[in-house]
């Protein structure tokens, strides 16, 4: 009763997890999916076990994401954490960052387990405020020389007043100045 518990609590913890949870062989099979892709990417987990993950990532990341499998793969105690562009089902894709490492399972070599977690919106939330930044920047550059320019503007025009004057101008010299 005590184990049925606790593996219920487990399957609990894991379908209502806000994170991916992957299983993946080390030539990057999916052998698990937890529920939370419906949600995340738009794929039930049933559509994902059984396919290469890298299907999915984006082919400019493919690189980057092979690359961190084989430092995980040969460092199999510790982790890895890599960012790639994933495909939704609807043909967007979502910036996910993902924390693998090897752990124990029925194969000799182990299998790799990814927790990632959808980080789009706190991307383009970062973007956004950068942009901001630069915008608040630019302002205040603008704003100083705009004000440098007007004082050079004010003095001269204050030397113009003066020199307009002068009674030994011609009227046409007073114009002009």
């Amino acid at each position: 009763a005590e184990l049925q518990r606790r593996d219920e609590r487990f399957r609990s913890l894991i379908e209502n997890a806000s994170d991916l949870i992957t299983v993946m062989t080390p030539e990057a099979v999916i052998t698990f999916q937890s529920p939370s892709s419906e949600r995340v990417l738009g794929f039930k987990s049933e559509e994902l076990v059984g396919r290469r993950i890298m299907d999915f990532v984006h082919p400019e990341d493919q690189g980057k994401a092979r690359e961190s499998l084989q430092n995980l793969l040969a460092n199999p105690t510790g982790t890895v954490t890599v960012a790639v562009r994933f495909r939704h089902r609807d043909g967007t894709w979502r910036l996910l960052e993902a924390v693998g490492r090897i752990f124990p399972g029925e194969s000799v070599e182990g299998q790799v387990i990814l927790n990632t977690r959808d980080i789009t919106e706190s991307r383009k939330m970062e973007d956004q405020f950068r942009q901001a930044q630069k915008m608040e920047a630019v302002g205040l550059l603008a704003g100083g020389i705009a004000h440098d320019f007007n004082n050079i503007l004010a003095a001269s025009l204050m030397q113009l007043c003066l020199l307009q004057q002068d009674r030994s101008l011609t009227p046409q010299m007073r114009s002009a100045l």
